[in-house]
């Protein structure tokens, strides 16, 4: 967690960014984190009640890390906190919602967090897992970025940030189409930075090594120890880790930066 004093000084104080799979692990990390940057928060997520709750913790952070007096009441607290509930592979559903996001006014930042791992040697890998990964990994991002580009380009610019993975740029056995979902994510964020400089808008994406999430609660310690040994940071990522780098590349400290994937993975070694 940054101190007070780092977080004021990214500027981002009354920003509006968007963050999707928001309701837990890295996402919700990403949301606190903004939050305590004065950050209005657009959070999307599938899961009405994670959303709920988290909201609830963001409105504590709002009325806890930024005094009422300094900002302009919104329903009670300095800042404001939306949510929608929203499966991001349904294009219409998505649509229909960045229409309504846009009543929001201007969108500063979006965070393309959510995500889907369905591990499995390719020789079993069947049609609807290859169709369900890139659904919610890729088409999902291509969509977000495309209908907030237009909010962006109205509101003068931006920063997209797109989360990849460790593995779209080094690959794992049994990890073929995930690797192959988010090695798209880092080619789509490559190009359409260049495609959105002439509008002020930067175009980033964070490729995470092994973070510490409900993710791993599926492999066993042995399996657990045998990845570690394989971080020269001999540990896991901790979420702040990754949300910290998002607010970096969110801020103007990161100015001049665009067309990257940085990796946040302790120095993985393959």
């Amino acid at each position: 967690m940054l101190n007070y004093k780092i977080e004021q000084s990214l500027k981002l104080s009354g920003k509006k960014a968007i963050i999707t799979g928001a309701s837990r692990g890295i996402g919700a990390a990403m949301a606190k984190a903004f939050a305590r940057a004065g950050v209005n928060l657009v959070l999307i997520s599938r899961t009405e009640e994670n959303l709920k709750e988290l909201v609830h913790e963001i409105q504590l952070i709002y009325s806890q890390e930024a005094p009422l007096n300094k900002r302009e009441k919104t329903d009670g607290y300095a800042n404001k906190v939306l949510y929608y509930a929203v499966d991001l592979t349904d294009e219409n559903t998505v649509k229909k919602t960045f229409a309504d996001i846009s009543s929001f006014g201007g969108i500063d930042i979006l965070i393309n967090n959510a995500g889907k791992m369905t591990p499995k040697p390719l020789a079993f890998v069947k049609s609807e897992d290859i169709q369900s990964q890139f659904e919610i990994n890729t088409f999902a991002v291509i969509r977000c970025c495309q209908y907030v580009s237009r909010l962006m380009i109205r509101n003068g610019g931006g920063s997209i940030i797109n989360i990849a993975s460790m593995l779209g740029e080094y690959g794992q056995q049994g990890q073929s189409i995930y690797a192959a979902s988010k090695a798209a994510v880092s080619g789509l964020t490559r190009s359409l930075a260049q495609e959105l400089a002439n509008y002020q808008i930067r175009v980033n994406a964070i490729a995470p090594g092994v973070i510490n999430t409900s993710l791993l609660s599926v492999l066993t310690d042995k399996e657990k120890e045998q990845i570690r040994t394989r971080i020269a940071l001999q540990r896991f990522g901790q979420p702040e880790e990754v949300a910290n780098t998002c607010l970096f590349l969110a801020s103007d400290w990161s100015s001049y930066i665009t067309g990257q994937v940085i990796d946040v993975d302790g120095g993985v070694h393959f």
